[in-house]
């Protein structure tokens, strides 16, 4: 890969706020350093995450102008120093987890470090490949990996007609757990429905704790929230004791409780409750 080139487009924000501070620039490719690899994208991901980077509200926070994009699906034009695995040509994978100011992936090309590439899934289309590392990484993450959901035990997700939402629906089915969800609007159930959920509150006509009550008489064991903010407080209410609460978003701009003494005593948020 040359680095002389200088008709390269980047996507990068250039100062906080909607989308109109995005802006395409055009700088030049350098070859990659030491662990990274070089890689000319073909598709990216768009996520939550990018919007609430350019906004200054996400957990990292952008050095202007910066990059942003975090998943992307392209070829592997060059290696770094110490790259083993990896050949020229090969079509990849790039996952979440990389400093986006430095590796944002939303460009022609970009040098991303080796830890965050792996070989890009066959039978999946660029577009397909490039949107499903956040998608079923993050439920997968906090379900499996941090809830541990086993059989029969009772899963609460919030916001479940997201592309994160449906994504776990499918992780809890898979684990032979029930999945007990939330949208916001009617026209949002049949989907969710049709995705795998159990049961299916309705927040705009329906009340949280009540719904809860009667999807899950029983207690929560785990529950996946997207949204956060004052209902955290129900959710802990009907967690049982020893389940886990996992939030993963912030659509809430209210701010969220940290429930330590509920009617079942609740010990923890995103622990043990």
């Amino acid at each position: 890969m040359a680095s002389a080139k200088t008709d390269d487009r980047v996507v990068r924000v250039h100062a906080i706020g909607g989308p109109d501070v995005l802006r395409i620039d055009r700088i030049p490719v350098l070859p990659p350093g030491p662990g990274e690899v070089g890689i000319q994208v073909h598709a990216i991901g768009l996520n939550r995450a990018d919007v609430m980077f350019r906004r200054n509200t996400y957990i990292e926070k952008p050095v202007l102008p910066s990059r942003l994009g975090f998943e992307a699906v392209g070829t592997v034009t060059a290696l770094g120093e110490g790259v083993e695995g990896f050949c020229i040509g090969q079509r990849v994978s790039v996952v979440p987890g990389a400093p986006l100011g430095a590796h944002g992936v939303c460009a022609d090309w970009v040098n991303v470090p080796v830890a965050r590439v792996i070989s890009c899934p066959e039978g999946l289309s660029d577009v397909q490949a490039a949107a499903l590392w956040m998608s079923y990484g993050t439920p997968y993450g906090a379900l499996i990996e941090v809830c541990r959901i086993g059989k029969g035990q009772v899963v609460l997700i919030t916001a479940a007609n997201s592309t994160v939402g449906l994504a776990a629906i499918q992780i809890v089915r898979a684990a032979g757990a029930i999945p007990i969800c939330t949208v916001l609007t009617e026209s949002l159930r049949r989907p969710v429905v049709e995705a795998g959920a159990e049961a299916v509150i309705v927040m705009e006509s329906e009340d949280l704790a009540r719904g809860l009550a009667a999807a899950a008489p029983n207690g929560l064991d785990a529950a996946f929230d997207a949204v956060g903010g004052p209902h955290v407080a129900d959710i802990a209410e009907a967690t049982r004791p020893r389940g886990t609460i996992v939030i993963h978003g912030a659509l809430s701009n209210e701010p969220t409780p940290f429930p330590l003494k509920r009617k079942r005593d609740v010990a923890a948020l995103c622990g043990e409750a």
